[in-house]
Formats: structure tokens, C-alpha cells, sequence
């Protein structure tokens, strides 16, 4: 799998980004998977340990490569 990492995205932005690929033609559970991870925080709450991210695992490196150069 080829791993693209989008820190700070909300779910909503993963959802739209996710029906960005299966309009261009992209199949999913095929083609790519993706996750929403919810953000980590410390004791108090306000500090956070790990941002919150949207991560896409392209079977095909070369897919990957493509939309890594457009999103990022």
C-alpha cells in the first residue's frame, strides 16, 4: 500500500476528497481505502498530541504519487 497523510482535514473534507477519487474513476476497497483519525489531546484538552488526520492507501504507487502531488 502507498500511504498519503492530510493532517488538520475534518471528516467532512476526508468525505469530499474520498468522492473527488471515486468520481475520477477510482473504486473503493479496489483502488484505495481511507481513514479519518480524530484528533489526540493532552490531560487539560487544549493541547494537542497528535493533529487530527485523513489518510488514503492507494493500492497502485503510481496513483498515490498523482494525487499526493495535487493535494499536497
Amino acid at each position: 500500500m502507498h500511504r498519503i497523510e492530510l493532517q488538520d482535514l475534518t471528516p467532512d473534507d476526508g468525505i469530499r476528497l474520498k468522492n473527488l477519487l471515486i468520481s475520477n474513476g477510482l473504486v473503493m476497497y479496489q483502488d484505495f481505502v481511507w481513514q479519518y483519525h480524530a484528533a489526540v489531546y493532552d490531560k487539560t484538552g487544549y493541547n494537542s498530541i497528535t493533529p487530527r488526520t485523513v489518510t488514503f492507501d492507494f493500492k497502485d504507487g503510481t496513483t498515490a504519487t498523482y494525487w499526493r502531488l495535487k493535494w499536497i
